[in-house]
Parts: structure tokens; sequence; C-alpha cells
């Protein structure tokens, strides 16, 4: 289990998960989510697991907003 990892994670953390994934079901990205303090989690409604072209606005306008707002946190992650 990854959990032990994941809760000792201290980074801001942005999960993205799509609520079409055949492979790993949404409540994986969930789980991810609610392991690392702080996270902050984006579904991304009818993404499957792969890149999909169709997806490639909303993943932007998930992920860009993020890495702004960090992009001058100088601290690394810790473990």
């Amino acid at each position: 289990s990854r959990v032990e990892l994941l809760n000792r994670l201290q980074v801001p953390t942005l999960v993205v998960h799509g609520t079409a994934d055949p492979l790993l079901p949404v409540m994986h990205g969930v789980h991810v989510a609610v392991h690392i303090k702080g996270s902050e989690l984006k579904l991304i409604p009818g993404l499957a697991h792969r890149f999909q072209e169709a997806f490639k606005e909303p993943l932007l306008a998930a992920v860009l907003p993020h890495l702004q707002a960090h992009r001058k946190d100088a601290h690394m992650a810790q473990l």
C-alpha cells in the first residue's frame, strides 16, 4: 500500500482523475487525494485513462491554475 507515503507528502498537490477511467475507477483518485494533506482533487467528466484530445482544454483548465498558484513555492516534496 502506498497510503503511508501519501500521508507523508508535504507538497502542493493536484490530483486529476477522469470519471470514465475503466482502469482506475474515480474512487482511486478520491483515495489518493484524501491521503495527501491539503491536496486538491479535480475530476474531469468523461475522461478515460489515457490522454484524449477532446479533453485537452479541461485538463489545461485544471492544471494551469495549480501550477501558476504554486510556481514560486521554494520547498521540495518531503517524505
